[in-house]
């Protein structure tokens, strides 16, 4: 490392999101397409907004083997899989971009998931996502 020894030197930029209305397919595609294993995904929790992530695993437990299930599944909105219990999802855990990268560090060596980067004043704007691979 040269010196950077903030988040915010690390920390990829461009986040894909995802969306309550999108298919299944629509997800899966993005995932495989740019090698993800999470991405964020913004739920309104009573008036709050919250952030999740939908990871690899859990998307892929989602689809049935089955042809024809795995066609419905495949048209089912994000939205529609949560509420009928078809895909889980997991709370994202987040920091500010002047987190430290030792405090990063340890952050992602507890919970083994990405870290949403937030801005400070509005929690609800992701700024960036960090992992591990990031920090190599």
């Amino acid at each position: 490392m040269d010196g950077s020894n903030k988040v915010s030197d690390f920390m990829i930029r461009d986040v894909v999101i995802a969306h309550e209305w999108q298919p299944i397919s629509f997800i899966r595609q993005q995932m495989l397409i740019n090698s993800y294993s999470y991405l964020p995904l913004q739920r309104q929790k009573n008036v709050t907004p919250k952030w999740y992530l939908i990871s690899d695993y859990n998307l892929a437990s989602c689809i049935p083997s089955e042809r024809d299930k795995k066609k419905q599944r495949y048209l089912q909105t994000i939205k529609d899989a949560l509420e009928n219990g078809d895909l889980e999802i997991e709370e994202a855990d987040s920091c500010e971009a002047d987190t430290t990268v030792e405090k990063a560090r340890k952050m992602l060596n507890d919970k083994k998931k990405p870290l949403l980067v937030t801005h400070k004043s509005e929690p609800d704007q992701i700024l960036g996502i960090i992992t591990a691979f990031d920090l190599l």
